[in-house]
């Protein structure tokens, strides 16, 4: 049976550690996706972002609790929005209607994937 782990980061520390564990990787495949409160992007406040590296495990960076209040503080957020404009920039991103988390993604921290963006889940469905 295959093993799958999925890591809830919500805290600095489960954050420094999947900085770590993305370090140690070797592919450079990336697996997005955006949970949000609106189906419409320019209105949509993202609460959390679903991250794969491999096939093996997974992490949600929790960003909003579920009152919508941002649970990082400033220096916090900063950091983490560092890594994450820094980390898509070097990979291939898997999505699944990627569009919209592409136009979620600028409209709330500015960070542009469209050059990265390698494949679209819902796309591939329709096509077969």
């Amino acid at each position: 049976m295959h093993q799958f782990e999925t890591f809830i980061i919500n805290t600095k520390e489960l954050f420094d550690k999947l900085v770590w564990f993305e370090t140690q990787i070797e592919t450079d495949l990336l697996s997005l996706d955006l949970e949000t409160d609106s189906e419409i992007e320019k209105k949509a406040n993202i609460y959390g972002m679903g991250l794969a590296f491999t096939d093996k495990k997974a992490f949600y960076i929790v960003w909003r609790d579920k009152s919508g209040q941002i649970i990082w503080n400033d220096s916090e957020r900063t950091s983490i929005l560092d890594w994450l404009r820094s980390m898509v920039s070097k990979r291939k991103i898997i999505g699944h209607n990627i569009l919209y988390d592409t136009l979620v993604l600028e409209n709330n921290f500015g960070i542009i994937i469209d050059d990265n963006i390698y494949a679209d889940t819902i796309l591939m469905k329709h096509t077969l």
